[in-house]
């Protein structure tokens, strides 16, 4: 018994697909084009011969979808998979990376914080601290400023006579 394949026509000029090629179709054409493959297209629409043909690139061109060739070319979707999750490893390793350089940023900070010092009598840790918590506070608003507002607070703390309750009275 022969396996027979219903065809669809897909709108290109002298092109049918399957109806697998239909199911595959409509979630690659959600894939959006490189500069290469937009360039490509506008190059296609300079070079057209009827007007029928530069509506069709043009549509491909604005809604951002594969033309139909590329489409059913198992070759061209392996390789989009294969580039999608390449980039995927980079952005999660620049991801880790960032972390770890946030994680050494911190470290420093404490260690050049406890470099600095303290200071001795209880007006000036009195101060201090008040400086320090007002200036963390206003880092914290901002989220470029997260490890700075983070150093404040801890030199703040480090002062402070009873840290456990500060650190009770800012979780509440």
């Amino acid at each position: 018994m022969g396996v027979k394949s219903k065809t669809f026509d897909t709108g290109a000029a002298g092109g049918t697909a399957t109806a697998g090629d239909q199911a595959q179709g409509s979630r690659l054409s959600r894939i959006k084009l490189t500069d290469k493959e937009k360039k490509r297209l506008q190059e296609m629409i300079k070079r057209a011969d009827s007007l029928q043909e530069i509506i069709r690139l043009e549509k491909m061109l604005n809604e951002g979808t594969l033309p139909p060739g590329r489409r059913v070319n198992a070759n061209f979707r392996r390789d989009l998979r294969r580039n999608e999750r390449k980039q995927h490893r980079a952005e999660k390793e620049e991801a880790q990376l960032e972390t770890v350089r946030q994680r050494q940023a911190i470290a420093q900070a404490v260690v050049q914080a406890k470099e600095e010092g303290f200071p001795e009598d209880v007006e000036g840790r009195e101060a201090y601290f008040l400086q320090q918590v007002s200036e963390g506070e206003t880092l914290a608003a901002d989220p470029n400023h997260v490890v700075e507002a983070a150093l404040a607070f801890y030199k703040g703390l480090k002062v402070y006579p009873t840290p456990n309750d500060l650190i009770s009275i800012y979780d509440k």
